[in-house]
């Protein structure tokens, strides 16, 4: 087969038909010493720097089956002729689209309290596990992404071991209340976590334009009568409300709420929708087939709707349909919230000195029980995790194949599970998958 100007074509053993290179893109694609620092690993040209004129001197097949390509006008890199070397396995991961830092993701588990309680144990680590084993700790990675909730126990009940539990995920978010943070009833508190009231279900930092993905809280002391902490899967509320009520999953899909923070000289502003969905999977889809992202939950920093009361359309001098837009999120925000709070749903265990709770703080909310000052003393540490840290060190974990697996097939195979959310009756138009996937 003749290629396009400007295009090498190619013929592989497992592919049907020859696959068309553009040269440029080929070119730009180089990986030796010349096009990229072996110690920096950073390219050492620009794109642009290519020649528009950019011509194939020779072509050769090398022995692993990749590609051996002598540019006859190449750009100057201290060489007349610039040879360029493509291995099988770096052709066959660009062929393929495969992104070298993409994170071969396992399912997510929607749970109520049957059933997390159900293996709650196999969800635990030793510290010493977590700090100096590679494969146990790569376990609990796994763990931590499919049910969103790991505890750590036996943690030394120092100041800085929320740190270092916290780092081996990535590094720290720090926020204005600095890298890591007490948790302890203090009197004029400015946050209603330092007190000793009771703590309804939601999540940190949601007035962020990016909350914090990670949280992880450590338990120094715990003296006091009370104050068990509680945790409740967002997205298993979410799923049932694709699944029960259409109209209230499209109303919190849909309708963004304004959080804040103004306290102390820091004031903190943002709005998010109660549900956040996406298409990863690289396929626009309706609304209810959509990838159930994440949830924005947190009615201790909530913000007034003012933003939303203030437009004005067709020479009304107030929306009225905000109005209704507020009654409807109202109504569908309360079932949301009920299935949350429902005890069936909600876990709850009192932390241990020395036991460490690691959560994903875009999917689960947790709370605490109030509790008796009188009685003993409650301190806890704090440590965020980004989002973009942790999924370098997955990456990473992957590389150095301690999870997932790395073969296409089962690469492939993962991530049709991977978009179903496993822990209820498989159903594909609500799940999120299409008819020809759930086939797959």
């Amino acid at each position: 087969m003749e290629a396009p100007h400007g295009s090498i074509s190619l013929e592989f053993e497992k592919l049907h038909a020859p696959v068309t290179l553009a040269q440029l893109w080929l070119r730009d694609a180089c990986q030796c010493h010349l096009c990229v620092g072996e110690s920096s690993g950073q390219k050492r040209f620009a794109t642009c720097d290519i020649p528009s004129d950019l011509k194939v001197d020779s072509l050769r097949v090398l022995e692993d089956g990749g590609l051996e390509v002598s540019w006859a006008n190449d750009l100057a890199l201290g060489s007349d002729q610039h040879v360029s070397t493509y291995p099988l396995a770096l052709l066959h991961d660009m062929l393929l689209a495969r992104d070298p830092y993409r994170r071969n993701i396992s399912a997510r588990e929607i749970w109520d309290l049957q059933h997390f309680d159900k293996d709650s144990r196999s969800r635990e680590i030793s510290y010493s596990h977590w700090m100096e084993d590679g494969s146990r700790f790569a376990e609990a990675f796994c763990d931590l992404h499919r049910w969103g909730l790991v505890v750590i126990r036996g943690v030394p009940q120092t100041e800085d071991a929320v740190e270092q539990v916290a780092s081996r995920l990535g590094h720290l978010q720090a926020t204005f209340y600095g890298p890591t943070w007490d948790v302890v009833s203090k009197p004029q508190a400015e946050n209603v976590a330092y007190t000793n009231e009771f703590l309804c279900l939601h999540q940190d930092l949601m007035y962020l334009r990016e909350p914090p993905r990670i949280q992880v809280l450590h338990c120094l002391e715990n003296g006091c009568e009370g104050g068990d902490s509680l945790f409740s899967d967002g997205l298993r509320a979410a799923h049932d409300l694709r699944l029960n009520n259409e109209d209230h999953f499209k109303t919190l899909a849909t309708s963004s709420v304004d959080f804040h923070y103004a306290k102390g000289g820091h004031y903190w502003h943002n709005k998010h929708n109660t549900i956040v969905v996406d298409r990863p999977f690289g396929k626009a889809r309706p609304l209810m087939k959509k990838y159930l992202m994440s949830v924005r939950w947190s009615p201790p920093f909530q913000a007034p709707f003012w933003k939303t009361l203030q437009r004005r359309s067709h020479g009304h001098p107030w929306d009225v349909r905000a109005g209704f837009m507020i009654e409807r999120w109202h109504q569908a925000a309360k079932v949301f919230r009920d299935s949350t709070d429902d005890p069936t749903n909600m876990v709850q265990f009192r932390l241990q000195p020395g036991d460490c709770v690691v959560f994903d703080n875009w999917r689960v909310l947790h709370g605490r029980r109030e509790f008796d000052t009188a009685s003993g003393r409650r301190h806890l540490r704090g440590a965020y995790v980004e989002n973009q840290a942790l999924n370098s060190t997955w990456v990473r974990l992957q590389r150095e194949g301690l999870m997932f697996p790395d073969e296409p097939e089962a690469f492939e195979e993962e991530n049709r599970r991977a978009r179903r959310i496993v822990g209820v009756e498989d159903d594909a138009k609500h799940v999120g998958l299409s008819d020809g996937e759930a086939q797959a």
